[in-house]
């Protein structure tokens, strides 16, 4: 019988971090052309969507989350050793589109909260006109600077805790709704709970993978285009370890199915 979530999530074993990403490197390099076709696809889209008003929103709600999505379809399907075409890095506009985009939709909702404590204390530091003429480019009056108050410190530090915790707990959840087929909130709640286990490894995983991209860009940025989708594969490995991205046939069901074919 099939494992719920749940007993996946407690069956989970301790996370192999540096495995991850060997692993995401190796499925990379079986296809190069293909990942580094798709990650300049990705930069191309999100160039060209920028242009337009609010295009940057435009993106993240929902180009980005299918596109990832389609590059983990692709790492699953060279996982489990399956033909895999560059069209199914496109998998996320056809296959349970809808409920990719509520979840990435519900987690942003999510985020914004701990987001508006963070500029709630820049705010109180700098001052709207202040923050106004930063983000036009202009001189700032310093005269209005209030510094940095205990106030403005702590709306800082309370929401970038806040936005971290749950920015990394999410993190599985656009795999849990491709590939478990969970509600949006299942989704968010199972990456949560799998996340959560092993929550120091996983703020471990994303160093690594800050600086594994550190090192692509010091390349004169061209290794970016293989430490990128080496990252979302990692990240795809992790969650195919932790909980399979697959569930597994227990006897009784494989002797069924041998039956099925026989007859």
């Amino acid at each position: 019988m099939k494992k719920s979530i749940e007993e996946s999530i407690a069956a989970s074993p301790a996370p192999r971090i540096t495995d991850y990403f060997s692993q995401g490197f190796n499925i990379v390099f079986k296809k190069p052309g293909f990942f580094v076709g798709f990650i300049l696809i990705f930069f191309a889209i999100n160039f060209g969507i920028s242009l337009i008003p609010l295009g940057n929103y435009v993106f993240s709600f929902f180009f980005q989350p299918l596109l990832l999505v389609g590059c983990y379809v692709v790492a699953d399907r060279i996982n489990y050793q399956e033909d895999v075409e560059f069209s199914y890095f496109f998998d996320g506009f056809r296959n349970k589109m809808g409920n990719i985009l509520l979840t990435n939709l519900l987690m942003v909702v999510i985020l914004i909260v701990p987001m508006l404590l963070i500029f709630g204390g820049v705010f109180y530091a700098f001052g709207l006109s202040n923050l106004e003429a930063l983000l036009m480019g202009r001189t700032p009056d310093y005269s209005t600077f209030s510094g940095l108050t205990g106030t403005s410190i702590a709306l800082f530090i309370i929401g970038f805790i806040i936005f971290a915790y749950f920015g990394i707990s999410y993190a599985l959840a656009l795999h849990m709704a491709r590939f478990k087929d969970l509600s949006p909130w299942e989704s968010l709640e199972a990456s949560r709970k799998l996340i959560g286990k092993n929550f120091l490894s996983f703020f471990m995983f994303f160093i690594l993978a800050f600086l594994v991209n550190l090192a692509g860009a010091l390349l004169l940025l061209v290794g970016l285009l293989v430490t990128i989708p080496a990252t979302y594969v990692a990240l795809y490995i992790a969650f195919d370890d932790l909980v399979k991205a697959r569930e597994e046939q227990d006897a009784d069901d494989r002797i069924m199915d041998h039956f099925i074919v026989e007859q």
